[in-house]
């Protein structure tokens, strides 16, 4: 490390409450009294920090990033989707009968999910949130990763919604639907531990908090 940064940290000063509290924690793990110089403590927490920063950030952005990358079929579908501000007259519709939710838009601030879950059981109707047009509708040959067999729907204004995890589609590329409409029977297909919808909201393709737009 550069002596420029050494001599930086050799200037910190530390406050007593945190000299204190280093000396706390270290005589209540180690069971005996150990004192350590100021500026070694200020050291060692800045160390701490500079690690964290570094090593953990970039872990959490890869992770993060690493998730909300989508397949070559989704950027292909957005290529010709409808652009704009997003807004929507009314608040959308659930995708389901079954409104309560297992796993929520971010289920942490390290895990990002990226929509919403609602359980239901197999082959349940799964909804147009409001009318558009279907600009995917996809059925996975490999149901074991992603979305499984999923459908997107433009609404236009740059809105749009995507259903995943289903056992059936009922809808094909190009096909005009209406709120409400029976787009696919749910299921478990693809990445999923169990029979739910996952629903997601995005502008401009990029996903959104679907709780902001429903109803």
């Amino acid at each position: 490390m550069d002596n420029k940064i050494f001599d930086y940290f050799e200037s910190i000063e530390p406050s007593n409450e945190l000299i204190e509290r280093t000396v706390n924690m270290a005589q209540n793990n180690n069971k005996k009294r150990i004192v350590l110089p100021k500026n070694a403590v200020a050291i060692a927490a800045c160390l701490v920090l500079i690690v964290a920063g570094i090593f953990g950030g970039s872990v959490i952005n890869a992770r993060l990033s690493a998730e909300k990358t989508d397949n070559p079929l989704i950027v292909k579908a957005y290529a010709n989707a409808s652009t704009g501000n997003g807004s929507h007259n009314d608040k959308l519709n659930y995708p389901t009968d079954y409104t309560d939710i297992s796993a929520e838009y971010r289920n942490s601030s390290v895990h990002y999910h990226g929509g919403v879950d609602f359980p239901c059981p197999s082959d349940s109707s799964i909804y147009a949130a409001a009318s558009g047009t279907v600009i995917l509708a996809e059925n996975a040959e490999n149901l074991h990763d992603g979305y499984g067999n999923y459908i997107i729907i433009d609404h236009g204004n740059g809105l749009s919604t995507l259903y995943a995890h289903n056992n059936k589609l009922l809808v094909n590329v190009g096909d005009q639907v209406s709120e409400g409409q029976v787009i696919a029977l749910s299921g478990s297909t693809g990445n999923s531990t169990g029979p739910h919808c996952h629903f997601e909201v995005r502008v401009n393709g990029d996903r959104v908090d679907p709780m902001d737009y429903l109803e």
